[in-house]
Parts: structure tokens; C-alpha cells; sequence
């Protein structure tokens, strides 16, 4: 395997734990000290379960790394689908980078190994 095989899985990989991370420090900042009341419609818990689901096939893809991606683009996707924004929800787009690096590195590793039946 190429050097930037390996590279482009590290940097999908850190970027998966920064957002993973991000995330977590988040929800424990707002169970330590909560800055807005429970969570009241559907729409609120399931924007909240899609972005568990997102980190969660993020950290996945370190062992299974189509299916891991595809799980966090695919949830991060629902999310901005189903939510209505006023202005483009940058911090949701970044959610995206590791599913969209982790799926390039998956589909660039499959075809060098088709290319050279390994």
C-alpha cells in the first residue's frame, strides 16, 4: 500500500475522534451544567439521536470502515434534511468530513486492491 493510503486513514480516523470528541465534551458540558431545558418535540430528540448515531458510525469505521461511513454521512444527511435552518449549519457540515474521508479511504483502498489483486 501507497503512503497516502495509510495517511488518509489517520487524518479520517483523528478528524472522526476530533468531531467524536467534540461532541461527547458537549453532551457532558450540558449534563454538568445544563444552559437549556430537556429536550421538548420529537424533532429535538431525533436530531439529538441522529448526531449520537453519526459519532458513534464514525468510531465504528476504525473496524468496519464502509459501513461505518456510510452510517454517519447517512445520518448526518437525515439531519440536515429534516431539519429547517435559517442559515447553513456549518458545525453539521463538519460532522460530515470524517464519514465523506472515511468512505474516499474505503473506496481508494478497494480499488488498488482490485487494481493489484491483492
Amino acid at each position: 500500500m501507497s503512503l497516502w493510503y495509510t495517511v488518509l486513514r489517520w487524518i479520517a480516523r483523528l478528524c472522526s475522534l476530533l468531531v467524536a470528541g467534540t461532541f461527547a465534551m458537549i453532551v457532558f458540558s450540558e449534563i454538568v451544567n445544563p444552559h437549556s431545558g430537556a429536550p421538548s418535540g420529537f424533532k429535538e430528540w431525533a436530531g439529538i439521536g441522529l448526531m449520537v448515531l453519526a459519532c458513534a458510525a464514525m468510531l465504528a469505521a476504525w473496524k468496519w470502515e464502509l459501513t461505518g461511513a456510510v452510517l454517519s454521512l447517512a445520518a448526518v444527511g437525515i439531519l440536515l434534511a429534516t431539519l429547517r435552518f435559517s442559515s447553513i449549519p456549518y458545525a453539521l457540515l463538519v460532522m460530515g468530513i470524517p464519514g465523506a474521508l472515511l468512505a474516499a479511504d474505503s473506496f481508494a483502498r478497494r480499488s488498488y486492491r482490485l487494481k493489484h489483486r491483492l
